[in-house]
C-alpha cells in the first residue's frame, strides 16, 4: 500500500509540474527572436552584397559589350562624300580633341546592314571625371548630302563613366596634293593632331586614336574598295 501510495504521488508531481512556466516561455520567445533577427541581418547583408556583386557585373559585361561595339563601328567607318557650303565635294568626318563624327557601316542601334551617322565624345560629369559617350544618327531614311546636315540623334548610349580623361588623336594628311601628288607640296608625311576636318582636308585620317582608363584604341582606318568608291566619286573631286 505505501509502494503504491509513493507511485501515485509521483504522478501526480509530474501532471502538477508539465509544459512550461510563464517566464520560461517569455525567456525561449526571446532566444527565437534574437535568432531571427540575427537570420534577419545576415540574409539582408548577404543579399546586399550578392545584388551589389551582381550590379556591377551586368556593368562591366555591359561596358565590355559597349566597348566592342564602338571598335566595331570605328572600323567599319564608311569613305561618305558630300558636298560642303561652297559646293566642293568632301569627305563626312570630323575629328575634334573631344572627340570625332562619322559614318559607319556597323551602327550599334540601326538595324543590320544599315548607314548611320555617328558621334564619339567625351562629356564631363559633375565631379570633373568624363564619360564615353556614343550617340547614333541612322540614315535609314534619310539622305546626307551635305557637311553641315542637321541629323537627328535618337540614340545614346554611355560606353564609359568616371574615367579621369580621354583623347582623341588623328593621323593623316592636310590636303590630297600632299597624299597623292608630293612633287606639288612641301609637306612629306602625314602628322598626328587633335584636329581632322575631312571638309578641309578632302580626306579621312589614316588612323585614329582613343585613348583614357577604360579604351586603347589605335586603328588604321580602311580606305574602302577603290573600285566601288571610283563609281561614286565625282569627276572634279
Amino acid at each position: 500500500m505505501k509502494h503504491y501510495k509513493k507511485r501515485f504521488l509521483t504522478w501526480k508531481w509530474l501532471v502538477k509540474n508539465k509544459g512550461f512556466t510563464l517566464i520560461e516561455l517569455l525567456i525561449t520567445m526571446a532566444i527565437m527572436a534574437m535568432v531571427m533577427s540575427v537570420a534577419s541581418y545576415n540574409y539582408s547583408q548577404y543579399s546586399r552584397y550578392w545584388h551589389t556583386k551582381l550590379g556591377n557585373y551586368d556593368q562591366h559585361q555591359a561596358q565590355m559589350r559597349g566597348k566592342l561595339q564602338l571598335r566595331d563601328a570605328l572600323n567599319a567607318m564608311a569613305p561618305y562624300i558630300v558636298k560642303n557650303k561652297k559646293g566642293d565635294w568632301v569627305y563626312y568626318f570630323l575629328g575634334r580633341d573631344e572627340g570625332l563624327t562619322f559614318v559607319t557601316y556597323a551602327p550599334i542601334f540601326a538595324q543590320q546592314g544599315g548607314t548611320s551617322v555617328v558621334r564619339v565624345f567625351k562629356e564631363q560629369q559633375s565631379d570633373g571625371l568624363f564619360r564615353l559617350v556614343y550617340e547614333e544618327a541612322p540614315l535609314t531614311s534619310v539622305m546626307l548630302t551635305q557637311v553641315d546636315q542637321v541629323l537627328n540623334f535618337q540614340y545614346r548610349l554611355v560606353i564609359a563613366d568616371n574615367l579621369p580623361d580621354i583623347s582623341f588623336e588623328y593621323y593623316g594628311w592636310p590636303n590630297r596634293d600632299a597624299k597623292y601628288n608630293p612633287e606639288a607640296s612641301t609637306v612629306t608625311s602625314a602628322t598626328w593632331s587633335d584636329q581632322y576636318d575631312g571638309s578641309i582636308t578632302k580626306l579621312q585620317p589614316d588612323k585614329i586614336r582613343i585613348l583614357s582608363d577604360f579604351v586603347n584604341f589605335n586603328l588604321t582606318v580602311s580606305p574602302g574598295d577603290k573600285k566601288l568608291l571610283n563609281l561614286f566619286l565625282p569627276s572634279d573631286f
